[in-house]
């Protein structure tokens, strides 16, 4: 049974039909239960305030709200991200994460990319605005679907980790789109910035 147009979000309506968009999973519709939609909501109620850096913009505040410590950072700097234009390995994507939520910043970028563990839908996707002149919005996404809901995620929304050998500017050559505990260690992180040792592994 496909959603009614009417219950659909106006920035989500499309004109096939897909299978995550019906019930029991319904993406499209509006009722959420995931940390991002819970601040979300707030945020409109004028419950929750985040404050602007210069230079972070909402990253900090964000991160506190979200409760997702600063301590998580991984850098990467592939061109694999919505904004490849300006991911670059002298301009990496850092991403912040806990048990339930995930968050993309780059420096100058326009917005903050984040998705959320939803218990009724899987991986939901939102940005935030990094324009300190309006009031921080967090917004639905569906433009990260036409990556994160194909092959590599079995055909529905959700989340992923990549592996690319890249050329000097962080184009990807070669590599993997679906990383898993299963992948080989010396596969798992090309793109990325690694620190550390890594024992026998």
């Amino acid at each position: 049974m496909c959603l009614a147009e009417e219950t659909v979000p106006k920035e989500f309506r499309i004109s096939d039909p897909l299978p995550y968009g019906q019930t029991p999973i319904d993406y499209l519709g509006s009722a959420t239960d995931n940390p991002v939609g819970q601040l979300k909501k707030k945020l409109e109620l004028g419950e929750v305030e985040l404050s602007f850096d210069p230079k972070f913009g909402y990253l900090k505040s964000l991160l506190k709200a979200l409760k997702v410590p600063v301590e998580s950072q991984v850098l990467v700097f592939s061109k694999t991200s919505v904004n490849v234009k300006l991911i670059e390995p002298k301009n990496p994507r850092a991403v912040y994460f806990n048990d339930s939520v995930y968050i993309g910043w780059i420096p100058n970028a326009l917005s903050i990319e984040i998705s959320a563990v939803d218990t009724q839908k899987g991986g939901l996707f939102y940005t935030l605005n990094q324009d300190g002149e309006r009031p921080p919005q967090l917004s639905r996404k569906s433009r990260c679907l036409s990556c994160h809901a194909g092959t590599t995620t079995l055909q529905v929304p959700g989340h992923m980790v990549r592996s690319f050998l890249t050329d000097k500017n962080g184009k990807p050559i070669e590599g993997y789109s679906r990383i898993t505990h299963e992948t080989d260690f010396s596969k798992r992180f090309g793109g990325w910035y690694v620190t550390g040792s890594h024992a026998q592994q």
